[in-house]
């Protein structure tokens, strides 16, 4: 066999066995998981500081395709999915109002 046929089935391999979310831009589970955080503490304490941090992590994540529930869904009903046209995003106005 080949060096170059060695390298492609090497190639092949580590490609089929990573993670689907990371050959196609995954979930962004960490940035998620501060998020939520963030969301708690701003729900807890009602600080500004809190608050705009979790807004513009927010939109952070909105911008790398992801969204936290859809138009005309009830806020139990809310999951991080991929964004679509009824999904609810973060705006710079929403963002503003903690400032």
């Amino acid at each position: 066999m080949t060096n170059l046929k060695k390298i492609l089935l090497c190639g092949s391999a580590a490609i089929m066995a990573a993670p689907m979310s990371a050959l196609a831009g995954g979930k962004p589970s960490a940035l998620i998981t501060q998020e939520q955080r963030l969301d708690n503490l701003c729900r807890d304490t009602g600080t500004n500081a809190d608050c705009l941090a979790r807004e513009k992590l927010y939109y952070r994540i909105n911008n790398m395709g992801w969204c936290y529930g859809k138009e005309n869904q009830g806020a139990p009903q809310y999951q991080w999915h991929h964004c679509g046209p009824d999904s609810i995003r973060s705006t710079k106005e929403s963002i503003h109002q903690y400032e």
